[in-house]
């Protein structure tokens, strides 16, 4: 009799901890469909909100050194302000994305000092031919600017500062034709005769 009587609470107990176990995983998948199912829509909205940004860093080139230890080739910084228009796109027209990068440009230049560096052409031609990559609005700035618009970062959004390596070459044309030299590539439009 006593041992029925301990097999009932045996079985109570099993069923007391089954009953919350499935109690706690109904709660889980309850919890589960409310966060993808009943709040899909407001996630979505999120997820439309946020970009990616591509960021084309390109190769550094080496320091080139003479048998006496003379630097003939090196790197240095060059800081830019880019403007990623995808950002500013956000599902909004053509021509509405091109006024809201003017708009920028000027805000950028009002904080900083700078005179603009492009115009709507040189916008117009980057959203069609390079959308995806960041329209450098501004290079070789000085640390001033770039401390001007560091401390209005938090309001600018689509604003970033890129660093690009410039070459110096500190004998001068000395060596130029074995060492190489390293430009800006210039685009030739397809309508002007070469």
């Amino acid at each position: 009799m006593i041992s029925d009587y301990h097999d009932k609470i045996q079985k109570r107990r099993l069923w007391l901890l089954w009953l919350l176990m499935l109690a706690g995983l109904s709660f889980l998948l309850a919890a589960l469909w409310r966060i993808q199912v009943g709040m899909g829509a407001h996630y979505e909205g999120s997820l439309e909100r946020q970009s990616v940004r591509r960021v084309r860093i390109p190769g550094m080139r080496g320091r080139i050194f003479d048998r006496n230890g003379e630097c003939l080739a090196d790197n240095s910084p060059s800081y830019g302000i880019a403007i990623y228009l995808e950002e500013l796109r956000q599902g909004a027209a053509h021509r509405s994305t091109v006024e809201s990068a003017l708009a920028m440009v000027q805000r950028i230049a009002d904080l900083t000092g700078l005179v603009p560096q492009v115009g709507r052409g040189e916008i117009e031609r980057h959203l069609q031919q390079r959308r995806a990559l960041p329209l450098l609005a501004w290079d070789n700035i000085r640390q001033r600017e770039m401390a001007r618009l560091a401390e209005s970062a938090g309001d600018l959004h689509a604003v970033g500062i890129v660093v690009d390596a410039l070459r110096v070459y500190p004998q001068g044309r000395t060596a130029g034709h074995l060492l190489g030299y390293v430009g800006k590539l210039e685009v030739v439009e397809e309508d002007q005769p070469y």
